[in-house]
């Protein structure tokens, strides 16, 4: 599979997320009018609209087949690079966005560690919610240079209050500035998301595609990684399909996975 290929399944990704989330809004406008028809003893209207839902529901399940192929051929279109000591001096110069994905204990914080110590020209920061211990201790093994930042506690009651795309704006808006404040007078930092699954609204089951995606939209928007010279790395756990929503927006994806000699990363450019 050639590159190309695999901007093509990006952009059909974002295509099937955007109709899987306006579905899923159709799934509850159809719902809430057989509820109000059946008050009304309304037969004829609720017969078309159980109908309509019913289409409904089935081209959802057509779009969430279609979209754990679509992540099958992209993961099966990564490039395998034993190591990426290579590949260090490309991404220590580069300002994007790159998302580091695998199953939990695959060694991914460590690579991103040893690659943000690896580039000495440039500050490193650490945003984490949960798991503070562990990556203070890693930092002291691995990369004393690099800052730490506890994210807000009362970040997380805001979450779990999440209804519409106004309070994410605000929440992802909230986040993005306390980050910006705090690498105001850093050397083209390297801002590395542990775990993304943590800060975003991707694991919380009732929130919809579309306010997941507007979450991280509105976040890089404001971090701007290409405009303010910053490498922003997403450290993401791959569990139940919770970094599908940051491949779409990623420069870079990394993927790793335990092997016979211990780690292995898949690598591949989702942009042009």
């Amino acid at each position: 599979m050639i590159d190309s290929d695999i901007f093509k399944y990006i952009e059909e990704l974002e295509r099937v997320n955007e109709e899987l989330a306006r579905l899923s809004l159709k799934k509850k406008e159809l719902s809430d009018r057989i509820i109000e028809s059946s008050r009304k003893n309304d037969i004829i209207p609720i017969n078309s609209l159980v109908e309509e839902l019913g289409n409904n529901e089935n081209r959802i399940i057509d779009l969430k087949r279609r979209k754990e192929e679509i992540l099958k051929n992209i993961k099966s279109g990564l490039k395998s690079i034993e190591t990426l000591m290579d590949n260090f001096n490309t991404f220590c110069n580069y300002n994007g966005i790159i998302s580091v994905t695998g199953l939990p204990g695959t060694g991914k914080l460590d690579m991103i560690f040893r690659f943000i110590n690896y580039c000495s020209s440039r500050d490193s920061v650490v945003m984490v919610l949960s798991d503070r211990e562990r990556i203070f201790e890693m930092v002291r093994k691995i990369s004393k240079r690099t800052d730490i930042m506890n994210v807000n506690p009362v970040y997380v009651e805001k979450v779990s209050d999440i209804k519409n795309i106004d309070q994410v704006a605000r929440l992802a808006t909230r986040l993005s500035k306390d980050i910006m404040r705090i690498i105001r007078d850093k050397r083209n930092p390297i801002i590395v998301v542990h775990r993304s699954n943590d800060l975003s609204l991707d694991r919380i089951r009732e929130v919809s595609n579309v306010l997941k995606e507007e979450f991280w939209r509105r976040f890089i928007e404001n971090i701007s990684p290409r405009e303010n010279n910053i490498l922003l790395i997403f450290n993401c756990d791959d569990v139940d399909g919770e970094c599908t929503n940051l491949m779409i927006f990623s420069d870079y994806l990394i993927r790793s996975e335990l092997s016979e000699g211990g780690s292995r990363f898949l690598i591949t450019k989702l942009r042009l």
